[in-house]
């Protein structure tokens, strides 16, 4: 089951105000570092709900349709007789003309921006309207976006 759908966990509300807190480098440099910070984040927010887990795998997935400057994985969680995954999507850049992809896709897509980009490029802001759940914070002088259509 795909967490984001589990109406009973408002999942992606809780993970972006957990990333959002964690301070965490969210950049394809430091996926190594973010990477079992996502776990984690899964596993904890599936045990406040009361869903225990017995296994946890991670699984990163090759992406034909993205460039070299995005990283996509898959976190799935099994408990007793129920599986829960989590489909993510890291992004270097913000690419306009990959709009369309991102938004036909059923992933929670994560970006850390310059702020000059978002203020130069306003169609990516108007555009992420669309989707279903997107979350903007600013820290300093970087975005922090998350966005999804689920």
């Amino acid at each position: 089951m795909n967490i984001l759908k589990h109406k009973e966990i408002n999942f992606i509300k809780q993970f972006t105000h957990d990333l959002f807190d964690s301070d965490i480098d969210i950049s394809i440099s430091n996926k190594d570092n973010f990477i079992p910070w996502v776990v984690s984040n899964f596993v904890n927010i599936l045990h406040d709900n009361k869903i225990f887990i017995s296994s946890v795998v991670m699984t990163p997935k090759p992406e034909s349709d993205f460039n070299k400057k995005h990283f996509s994985f898959t976190v799935s969680a099994k408990s007793n007789n129920q599986s829960y995954f989590l489909d993510l999507l890291l992004l270097q850049e913000l690419n306009s003309d990959e709009l369309d992809t991102l938004y036909n896709s059923n992933k929670v897509i994560i970006i850390q921006l310059e702020s000059t980009i978002i203020l130069d490029d306003i169609s990516i802001v108007n555009y992420l309207n669309k989707f279903n759940f997107f979350n903007l914070s600013k820290d300093n002088d970087k975005y922090l976006l998350v966005f999804s259509n689920i």
